[in-house]
């Protein structure tokens, strides 16, 4: 069983020791990562600002109960110091730092407690030993001397690995990141587990020594000054987490063989093994989908028309992910925070139509703004529509110069600015399949191939990671009717495009994505393209949890925590 005690501690009572303000917010967004089931899960217990009894306690009770089998993870936040002997103290909320021997808590009360649990595999985390710094002064994590790992005596006990944020007290950040303030040592350690990073042999698995040289070169890239220490007395490598990110694989072989052969029965048949690959939606369906595509353009009939047969076969079963418009959102004004305790109650989506109403629908609209593009929008001479259209829009045509939509295809679905996202152009050396598919047209197959290829620029799976073009290759995904696609952009431009992040969470929970209605949460819960409003948040997460993403559920309860109200 998978254990974590978190420690979090930034308020103090006496009023010599500095706030801090990362520790409880970087705490909370690491219980969040353990407890998914896709990363441990962790049984996560965690304390905030706590005082110096409670925080004993918890150490000593949770390394005694723990069993032979169990995993074990202690998390330390806040500030850290050292006495006239050189012993190093993690302060407590109640800590007198004259006292410290009495009234904060030992690096070596911590590695006793460790050594006696009966837990083979023990890792203590410590995020005490460097210093932040604010608008106006600096506030130090530390005091005058290094804080290292041998401060825990020797290797902690056996079977116990120690990571420390850092050896020395020089200057360092408590960065700004997503709206608010982080350490970057716990940013990094979340990141590696969060985004899959830290997998770098893409086995599934994160082990201890991969997080922790992510952790160490990610810091290293910031710049020197801060470099994280590690003694480790356990035996094999230790996995201490899961990759939460999918990775795409390859075709087999065999079937890529098939595919390239130049026999076209042997091509035909590999249609049926793509489109069945496709169907279940495993790792492999990118690969499967672009390869599809391919054979539908293929030189032989025969073949072209057994695959065609297949992505038309596919198409329909994806219909009801496709977005038509009135399925899109549209950037209207925001609800006001609500006046009174009652919860806000989640949008009503409006009558629903089934498919064939939907395309009758989308086709008509379609048909109308081409219409009214026709009839208001004036030549290149401006002189109205009596003249010849020298723009191609008439026929149907795309605009190379200006980049704009060719007639027929959908408008953009975010407001001003979203042709940028439609007809932005894929590229990639290692992915020419998934490429052709993603630029060929306005299909969901194709909204498939761009959010494959996105992710494999996010995760730097054969091309240098490049966190931009995943963000361009996401929006252009979703602005074909990929509602996973709409999240996955509205996470990675929340920090410095608040609306349009708004906008893209709010796609794709209303195209029923419980990853979109969680950011969407979060979005009403920080103010973050809508007024700040906690009982939207709330919903929002109740919404996401209950359409099976696991984060949300954790940021609803701690916001019903938090509001003292009782989880449904």
């Amino acid at each position: 069983m998978k254990r974590a005690l978190i420690l979090a501690t930034g308020t103090y009572a006496d009023s010599r020791i500095a706030p801090l303000k990362s520790p409880v917010p970087d705490a909370e967004r690491l219980r969040l990562l353990l407890i998914r089931d896709d990363v441990g899960p962790y049984d996560v217990t965690m304390l905030s600002d706590a005082g110096l009894m409670a925080q004993r306690v918890a150490i000593e009770r949770y390394f005694q109960s723990a069993g032979p089998d169990d995993t074990l993870l202690l998390f330390v936040s806040g500030h850290g110091d050292k006495d006239a002997d050189g012993d190093l103290y993690f302060l407590a909320q109640d800590t007198d730092r004259d006292l410290l021997s009495s009234t904060a808590i030992g690096a070596h009360f911590v590695s006793k407690q460790a050594a006696r649990s009966r837990a083979k595999q023990k890792v203590l985390l410590i995020d005490t030993c460097y210093s932040g710094a604010f608008a106006k002064g600096h506030v130090f994590k530390s005091g005058s001397a290094a804080i290292t790992a041998e401060d825990f005596g020797e290797n902690g006990g056996r079977g116990t690995a120690i990571i420390t944020a850092a050896s020395s007290t020089q200057l360092a950040s408590e960065a700004a990141a997503e709206g608010r303030m982080q350490s970057r040592f716990t940013r990094h350690l979340i990141e590696g587990i969060e985004t899959g990073a830290a997998d770098v042999n893409g086995t599934g698995n994160i082990t201890l020594d991969e997080l922790f040289d992510y952790v160490r070169t990610a810091l290293r890239r910031e710049g020197p000054g801060q470099e994280p220490k590690r003694l480790n007395a356990i035996d094999g490598d230790m996995v201490i987490a899961r990759n939460p990110v999918p990775r795409a694989v390859p075709l087999a072989p065999a079937l890529a063989k098939r595919i390239a052969s130049r026999n076209w029965e042997t091509r035909a048949t590999a249609c049926i093994a793509l489109a069945e690959i496709v169907r279940n939606g495993d790792r492999q369906r990118g690969p499967a989908l672009a390869a599809l595509q391919t054979l539908g353009e293929d030189p032989d009939d025969r073949v072209k028309r057994r695959a065609q047969a297949e992505l038309k076969e596919l198409a329909e079963q994806d219909s009801k992910k496709m977005s038509f418009l009135g399925d899109l959102p549209s950037p209207g004004p925001r609800p006001d925070p609500v006046p009174d305790p009652k919860p806000d109650p989640i949008p009503d989506p409006g009558p629903r139509f089934d498919t064939a109403t939907k395309i009758f629908i989308g086709v008509f609209a379609a048909m109308l703004l081409a219409l009214l593009v026709m009839i208001l929008r004036p030549d290149k001479d401006g002189e109205g529509t009596d003249g010849a259209d020298t723009t191609g829009a008439s026929t149907g045509s795309t605009s190379s110069a200006s980049g704009g939509v060719a007639t027929g295809t959908p408008p953009p679905v975010f407001g001003t600015g979203g042709e940028e996202f439609a007809n932005y152009i894929a590229a990639s050396t290692t992915y020419p399949m998934l490429v052709a598919a993603c630029n060929k047209d306005f299909t969901y197959a194709a909204a498939a191939s761009c959010f494959e290829l996105g992710k494999a620029f996010e995760n730097g799976e054969g091309e240098t990671q490049d966190f931009a073009v995943a963000t361009s290759l996401y929006e252009k995904a979703c602005y074909r009717g990929h509602a996973e696609a709409c999240a996955y952009a509205s996470f990675r431009i929340r920090p410095d495009k608040p609306d349009r992040s708004y906008l893209l969470a709010d796609a794709a929970c209303k195209q029923d994505n419980a990853r979109g209605c969680g950011y969407l949460g979060y979005n009403y819960e920080n103010g973050v393209g809508a007024t700040t409003n906690l009982y939207s948040a709330r919903d929002y997460y109740n919404l996401g949890c209950t359409k099976g993403y696991s984060t949300a559920c954790g940021e609803r309860d701690r916001l019903n925590t938090a509001m003292g109200v009782t989880t449904p």
